[in-house]
């Protein structure tokens, strides 16, 4: 519209003789160029409106009209009017004929309006038309402005901007109706895939379910025939543990071992019951006794290579603690299995003390460290970052699968501590972890190890005194009730003083005095001293948690009676209290009068063969707890067998078996 504006009003010089007088001499010259860049133009918005800007041939339009645009205005300068009216002339032509055959290609693109758009156009065409050939064959020409041919371009600039800004509003929406019908199509894709993969997921529990059920229901058959041997062996230990000297501290060992292996298989059942998370169970501990039983394993697990074990353990410890007993052990357990697997003819220490002992920083929670030092063959310092990740090895010569580390590492982070280790080649490794634990308390609950009160030794005291220097109420008590029962007037004491001062204002002394060794004000050793100092033959046994500590004291003087550890074991203790007091044994005999007075003619019982032979089996594995099972259910199916089953039940508690099968020989 501007360059016609100025084509049109140049015709009577009103840009060159009254806007810019100083552009008289190029009148003409503003004239033909405005013309051509008109013409231009309307070639390139034609292009452009019609959609043809990507077109293969007509997308050249553009740069071929602004080439001679461009050029011709350089003409300006060099060439005369008439060689440059000529050559403005021959271009007008050319894109008078060139224009119609834009319309092919147009009526084909697909566009709201197309048609208007061509009309509209088509209108500048023939209305510039008219003036070229007019102006070519000079018919009817004027040199005058054209008024009507300025109105009628501006008439259609006007429509041919409305309508693009329709076409643009269509275009916009079109491009939303689309973005909205593809969001539904994948909508309902994903609706569809989700469906599909619920389906799946649906039956992939259904499955998992299945395989469920059938991994409960197997693990309530291996539950069974895990812990009926288990059973079998910790009765047996029980059995033994009431014999003197090292066969009773061994089975001890045995019993402690087994219960140890019981907590795991419970602890591996509950995992695998999606018991994902491993519950760290905070228990009481008596931690010398602890200790003395791991030593006596490490012992056993090094000398298999030939190996010494040796064990530092700092006296200031605390005698119970609050932790996980069963995690613990696996721990120290695992270290000490290590070592021993890669040292030959060599030594492994285990050493256990407090930190803040050391650090002199007392507090509420202590800081356990324990450290397992060997002098095998030692790693090198590039492996130790890959010791704790799963089924690293160092050598494949070796036994193990690689797990015994990475376990550790995760029981230790699982108790809150953290693990170090060391090592050199050929010099041996030391592995240290610190584990947060609190002091525990002397209770009941743990003061006594669990054995069947009908498997206890029966005396009769007969009215003798003991005395109990104890300061722990709860087992003081225990004591107390466990000693009456045997028939002792029992005296407790709760500090060394006050029975040191009671055993000198008393003219007779006590048949048996049983202590502790830490007490307040003084230890076990004053009362044993005092009592010695005036009865030396007066029996007294030590009852402490640092029991395993006292026989390095018996060089020194302190000579006692007996040594017994905490937790207590009752059958030991009335052992040594028996023996001490010179005692005799009552239960055979009042074994024999139950027997008798609560017999059961074999006549009045009728029990399935089937029944007989599974309780058989039983015994053979020694299942203490199967038969007292298999007794109760006797009972509840043959009220008139109740007596039976309950004598059977009690032999198969005191572990005699032999008297089970005599009974059963009496039924056939």
């Amino acid at each position: 519209m501007l360059s016609l504006f100025v084509f049109e009003a140049e015709k009577e010089a009103y840009i060159s003789y009254l806007l810019f007088d100083g552009l008289a001499d190029y009148a003409s010259h503003l004239r033909f160029s405005f013309s051509v860049i008109a013409k231009s133009l309307f070639m390139l918005v034609s292009v452009y409106l019609l959609g043809l800007n990507r077109h293969h041939i007509w997308r050249w339009v553009l740069p071929v009209t602004l080439l001679f645009s461009l050029s011709y205005i350089g003409l300006n300068f060099v060439l005369e009017n008439n060689q440059l009216r000529n050559s403005a002339m021959v271009f007008h032509v050319a894109c008078a004929l060139v224009w119609p055959l834009l319309l092919p290609a147009a009526l084909r693109q697909k566009c709201r309006l197309q048609n208007t758009m061509l009309l509209l156009l088509g209108i500048g065409w023939l209305t510039s038309s008219i003036y070229v050939f007019s102006y070519a064959l000079n018919i009817n020409y004027t040199s005058e402005m054209a008024t009507v041919r300025l109105l009628i371009e501006i008439f259609q600039a006007l429509a041919l901007l409305l309508i693009y800004a329709l076409q643009k509003r269509n275009y916009e929406r079109s491009l939303e109706r689309q973005l909205r019908e593809a969001e539904q199509a994948e909508r309902a894709r994903l609706e569809q895939a989700v469906a599909e993969r619920t389906r799946e997921l649906n039956l992939a529990l259904e499955a998992a379910q299945k395989s469920d059920t059938a991994k409960t229901k197997f693990l309530s058959r291996v539950t069974h025939n895990l812990k009926s041997p288990l059973t079998s062996i910790m009765g047996y230990a029980q059995l033994l543990s009431f014999e003197q000297g090292k066969i009773g501290q061994k089975s001890r060992i045995i019993y402690s071992s087994a219960t140890h292996m019981l907590n795991l298989i419970n602890r591996l059942i509950n995992y695998a019951r999606d018991v994902k998370t491993l519950e760290v169970v905070q228990t009481d501990l008596y931690l010398h006794a602890f200790i003395n039983d791991i030593a006596y394993e490490a012992r056993i697990l090094a000398g298999k290579n030939n190996n010494g074990f040796r064990l530092e353990v700092d006296e200031l410890l605390p005698s119970v603690i609050r932790c996980d007993e069963t995690l613990l052990r696996e721990i120290l357990l695992n270290l000490l299995d290590n070592a021993a697997k890669y040292t030959v003819n060599g030594d492994i220490a285990l050493r256990i003390y407090d930190r803040n002992t050391h650090e002199s920083e007392k507090g509420s929670v202590l800081q356990l460290v324990c450290e397992v030092e060997d002098t095998g063959c030692g790693i090198d310092a590039e492996e130790h970052d890959q010791l704790f990740d799963p089924l690293f090895r160092v050598s494949d010569k070796g036994e193990g699968t690689g797990l015994g580390l990475a376990i550790v590492k995760e029981l230790v982070e699982r108790m809150g501590g953290d693990i170090f280790l060391s090592s050199v080649p050929n010099k041996g490794t030391c592995v240290r972890f610190t584990v947060p634990v609190k002091p525990g308390r002397e209770d009941a609950g743990i003061a006594v190890l669990k054995s069947p009160t009908r498997m206890l030794p029966l005396y009769n005291a007969d009215g003798l005194e003991a005395w109990v220097v104890e300061d722990s109420e709860q087992i003081r008590h225990l004591l107390y009730m466990e000693l009456s029962e045997l028939g002792f007037t029992v005296v407790t004491f709760a500090d060394a003083e006050s029975a040191i001062n009671a055993l000198q204002a008393k003219n007779t002394m006590p048949d048996i005095i049983l202590t502790d060794y830490r007490l307040p004000k003084a230890s076990g050793g004053a009362v044993l001293e005092a009592a010695r100092a005036i009865d030396p033959l007066v029996p007294v046994l030590l009852l402490s948690a640092t029991w395993y500590l006292q026989p390095e004291r018996q060089e020194t003087g302190e000579c006692y009676t007996a040594l017994l550890g905490k937790p207590v074991d009752l059958a030991l203790l009335r052992h040594e209290v028996a023996r001490a007091c010179g005692l005799a044994d009552i239960q055979a005999s009042s074994s024999s009068e139950a027997h008798s007075s609560g017999s059961v003619t074999a006549s009045s019982i009728v029990i399935n063969e089937d029944s007989i032979q599974q309780l058989e089996v039983w015994l053979e594995l020694g299942a203490v707890t199967d038969i007292t099972e298999w007794c109760e259910q006797l009972g509840k199916q043959h009220p008139e067998s109740v007596c039976f089953a309950e004598e059977l039940s009690a032999l198969a508690q005191r572990g005699d078996f032999k008297a089970i099968h005599r009974r059963l020989l009496e039924l056939s």
